[in-house]
């Protein structure tokens, strides 16, 4: 297989943050991966990590799209290229419809009509499913 990482360009900063995440004595570093419970869509956030931006990033399989929002609600979308994305960390969880993972400042939540995240404090964001990405404004 190939490495295991979400964000391609970025493959020693999302090691550096799964052993960060694996580390109980990093308390202050937070992040988490999930899958959609259809595993076409999936995901990191991250925050409160000094070595990674934070953001909550998505990826739709299906369209190779995907979404990375920054702290303050701006949206880059990558389309339709297997450049846009990776593979998700083996043993990564589904996030069941209705259920909602929050790591600091940011909120995703898992629907039937696809993955919505947010900055919490403004509700910017983004939607994403199989075939688009739309903002949340």
């Amino acid at each position: 297989g190939r490495s295991l990482d979400l964000m391609r360009p970025t493959t020693a900063l999302v090691a550096a943050a799964l052993a960060a995440a694996a580390l109980p004595t990093a308390a202050s570093a937070r992040s988490a991966f999930f899958l959609s419970p259809t595993k076409n869509l999936g995901c990191q956030v991250v925050d409160n990590d000094a070595r990674l931006r934070p953001s909550a990033y998505c990826q739709s399989y299906a369209s190779r799209t995907s979404v990375t929002l920054s702290k303050d609600g701006r949206l880059r979308v990558c389309r339709t290229s297997s450049r846009c994305i990776g593979d998700a960390p083996f043993g990564t969880g589904t996030l069941a419809y209705g259920r909602s993972r929050t790591v600091g400042r940011f909120r995703c939540t898992s629907r039937r009509d696809g993955i919505r995240c947010v900055v919490r404090s403004t509700g910017r964001g983004f939607r994403i499913d199989r075939t688009s990405v739309r903002p949340i404004r």
